[in-house]
């Protein structure tokens, strides 16, 4: 795993802060755990993290490359089909993946 590291890390949904200038780092070989109550941020730094959602402000660096909610998207050619909304459960095969079979929805 590469070194991470958030900088000043912010995003709000509406009026809700959720995340409010987190700023972490962790380096090759160690472990990190995120610990909170329901609804403190844990999915959300988790989803900004991996590029799912977009931050408000701060960076996300991996590897000494930042990583931002469009060029994560762009770089693992994921969309969604046309027919899914996020109140659908994303199916994903069991198999042995194949990167190109992009995810169905459950209905």
């Amino acid at each position: 795993m590469s070194h991470l590291e958030l900088t000043g890390l912010s995003k709000s949904f509406g009026t809700t802060k959720v995340l409010n200038d987190v700023s972490l780092s962790v380096r090759n070989g160690e472990f990190l755990t995120l610990v909170g109550a329901s609804g403190c941020g844990k999915s959300t730094i988790l989803r900004v993290i991996a590029g799912l959602e977009p931050q408000d402000s701060g960076t996300v660096q991996i590897g000494g490359r930042g990583v931002d909610h469009l060029s994560t998207i762009l770089a693992l050619g994921v969309t969604l089909p046309r027919n899914c909304s996020k109140a659908k459960t994303m199916r994903f095969p069991r198999k042995k993946p194949n990167l190109n079979t992009p995810p169905t929805c459950k209905t």
